[in-house]
């Protein structure tokens, strides 16, 4: 027995719908992660700066340990075993004698 060609055609529209409700589903959710990482991206940057102002503004000191150090930059790197100076450090002699 022939399949009937309406129904044919609603299993291929049944078929299409669901292929393109998941991809609407799936954007919007990647689409809602990606604002979450940047919402807890910034909070994650700026809250902690934030509140130091707070404390500096109040008269208090900041605790040392919550500040955040600065990463060396490779050209103000400590001497390696190439011999390279860093920039501005002597070798040891004096330049205020000469």
């Amino acid at each position: 027995m022939q399949i009937n060609n309406f129904k044919r055609l609603q299993e291929e529209e049944e078929v299409v719908y669901k292929e393109r409700h998941e991809e609407k589903v799936r954007s919007g959710l990647l689409n809602s992660l990606g604002m979450f990482r940047f919402v807890g991206q910034v909070v994650d940057m700026y809250l902690p700066k934030l509140f130091d102002l707070l404390i500096m503004a109040a008269g208090g000191k900041t605790d040392s340990s919550t500040t955040r150090t600065r990463s060396t930059p490779p050209s103000q790197a400590p001497e390696g075993t190439n011999g390279k100076r860093r920039p501005g450090e002597s070798m040891g002699e004096d330049i205020s004698s000469r």
